[in-house]
C-alpha cells in the first residue's frame, strides 16, 4: 500500500520490493528510502513521515529466533555433558554442576 507521495523504489517480486536492503543498511525507510529509521541512538520511529509506514513489529515477531536459540543450546548443552561423561570420563552429577 504505497502512498501517491511515495515512489517505487526497485522492482517487485510477488508484494516484496527487492531493494529495501540497501536502504536498510543506510537506516532509511525501506519503502520510501527518504526518512531516517531511527530519532537517536535507541529510539525508533514508530510510522515514517515520508510515506507512512508502520514500523511496529507483528506478534510472534522473535518466535523463529527464540525457537534457534532454544534448538542450539539444547543440542550445545547436550553434547558437552556427552563429551564431559563419555569422553573425559566425568560423573554424571560433576557434568550436571558444570552445566
Amino acid at each position: 500500500m504505497r502512498s501517491e507521495h511515495a515512489p517505487h523504489r526497485g522492482f517487485s517480486v510477488g508484494i516484496t520490493t527487492i531493494s529495501a536492503t540497501p536502504s536498510g543498511l543506510r537506516l532509511l525507510c525501506p519503502r520510501c528510502g527518504q526518512r531516517r529509521l531511527f530519532t537517536g541512538w535507541f529510539a525508533m520511529r514508530a510510522a515514517c513521515p515520508h510515506c507512512g509506514l508502520d514500523f511496529k513489529r507483528e506478534p510472534g515477531f522473535y518466535l523463529g529466533s527464540i525457537s534457534i536459540n532454544y534448538g542450539v543450546t539444547a543440542l550445545g548443552t547436550g553434547a558437552l555433558y556427552a563429551l564431559l561423561v563419555f569422553v573425559f570420563g566425568t560423573s554424571h552429577e560433576a557434568a550436571l554442576t558444570a552445566w
